[in-house]
């Protein structure tokens, strides 16, 4: 940044509760397929094998959806606005997506990829930057209760393809990039001061 940007950015709330039943799971299962491969009932190998695959979907859960936090900015700089994804790993921050917003189709509730198909053509690559395993729903969360998030693809054009990326964001924070994709694609400082 040079100093001439301005910013509006949105952070997922957590809601963990999903995320560690599941990896919980995984980790029972492993357990359990560990034991009965040393009992000697046969299936060994096999067991183990599911073992070490519930053992990686237990670590990929908890890395994914317990120890990682997005934030998704609009940057408004002189050459127009940016879409950028930043993920959190404890200290540790990287910016995994930026898009300008010139080259954006378009911000729309995500239902699958085929949903997305029907309405801009073929996906050729598609990212997942969603913060929970489920989307929050109202009450879900003790000290918000009025939180709500969906989950919304972001279709662009890159290097002549057009891909996607899946955010979890409220309505508030898409209306607001949607506000921004239908105003002229120079746009300035002014808009990126209003807060949502």
């Amino acid at each position: 940044m040079t100093g001439n940007e301005t910013l509006q950015g949105y952070t997922p709330p957590k809601r963990k509760a999903p995320a560690v039943i599941m990896s919980g799971l995984c980790l029972a299962i492993a357990a359990a397929c560990l034991i009965l491969s040393g009992l000697g009932i046969g299936w060994r190998a096999l067991l183990q094998l599911a073992a070490m695959a519930a053992a990686v979907a237990a670590i990929e859960i908890t890395t994914r959806f317990i120890l990682t936090e997005y934030t998704y900015t609009v940057v408004f700089g002189p050459d127009g606005a940016d879409f950028t994804v930043s993920k959190t790993s404890g200290k540790k921050i990287k910016t995994v997506a930026n898009i300008a917003m010139t080259t954006v189709k378009a911000l729309t509730a995500h239902e699958g990829i085929s949903a997305l198909e029907k309405s801009h053509g073929h996906i050729s690559r598609s990212f997942i930057y969603t913060a929970n395993v489920f989307p929050i729903k109202k009450g879900q969360l003790k000290s918000s209760p009025e939180t709500e998030t969906k989950k919304y693809a972001l279709v662009f054009e890159f290097n002549g393809d057009t891909d996607a990326i899946v955010i979890e964001c409220s309505k508030d924070f898409a209306d607001y990039i949607n506000d921004i994709l239908k105003t002229p694609a120079d746009i300035g400082n002014d808009a990126g001061s209003e807060a949502r």
